[in-house]
């Protein structure tokens, strides 16, 4: 499969030119009595320069307009609320739905196999390795357009852990996850962190994401037709 074969491709870029991009904490709008934190994250658009020998910004989207987007931080015993807002842009009046998303989306294949695209951003999130219940884990087609948005209630986890939330519209989770909708989720345990002597809030703890994307000589994220009609 060629996943970076539509648009022009760049120089080669060199490697380690860029300080390492370190997501923020989000912090809750409000900790209740009981220790619960609730939070708001919004889903925007954004653009920053992803490289410095890249001629423009990577145009992409984001919880709260980040790439990736603000991690949460949690203790353990601490149950988590979150509303997600979708106030991702729809595409221009009579477009071509394809334009919603911030990279280049081919025409169908003439194979026969078409792929699903909704006539508006179509999102909906999903807490990755969190025993939730299900009406607050991102079942696919619970997801919802522009100018809505959805509330999920997270349990108290059972361990100190890295999860992390993306995107899980049905059919289309591959293209909203490769536009930037994903971000860390952290559950801190003092009584398994102190112990081990782990670093924690300080310039030695750093939390990486891996992600592969290409990126076409105008800075905008590139992908191939075949990838894009890939299952989701």
């Amino acid at each position: 499969m060629n996943f970076c074969g539509l648009l022009p491709m760049p120089p080669e870029l060199h490697p380690f030119l860029d300080p390492l991009p370190i997501p923020r904490v989000h912090p809750p709008a409000v900790i209740d009595p009981d220790g619960t934190r609730n939070y708001t994250l919004t889903l925007r658009r954004g653009a920053r320069k992803i490289h410095q020998e890249l001629p423009a910004e990577t145009p992409f989207w984001g919880y709260e307009g980040l790439y990736p987007g603000p991690t949460i931080e949690t203790p353990r015993q601490s149950k988590v609320v979150v509303t997600f807002v979708n106030a991702l842009p729809a595409p221009a009046s009579g477009a071509d739905p394809r334009t919603q998303w911030p990279f280049f989306i081919p025409p169908d294949l003439g194979t026969g196999m078409h792929y699903f695209v909704p006539e508006r951003p179509w999102t909906v999130v999903h807490l990755h390795g969190s025993p939730n219940r299900p009406d607050s884990d991102g079942w696919t087609d619970n997801a919802y357009f522009p100018g809505d948005s959805a509330t999920h209630y997270y349990p108290a986890q059972e361990n100190a852990s890295l999860l992390w939330y993306h995107d899980h519209a049905n059919m289309i989770t591959r293209l909203n996850v490769y536009a930037g909708l994903a971000g860390l989720y952290v559950v801190r345990d003092p009584a398994v962190e102190g112990p081990q002597q782990l670093p924690v809030n300080n310039e030695f703890e750093l939390p990486l994401t891996a992600a592969a994307a290409c990126s076409a000589s105008n800075s905008s994220m590139s992908t191939s037709s075949a990838w894009v009609a890939a299952p989701p």
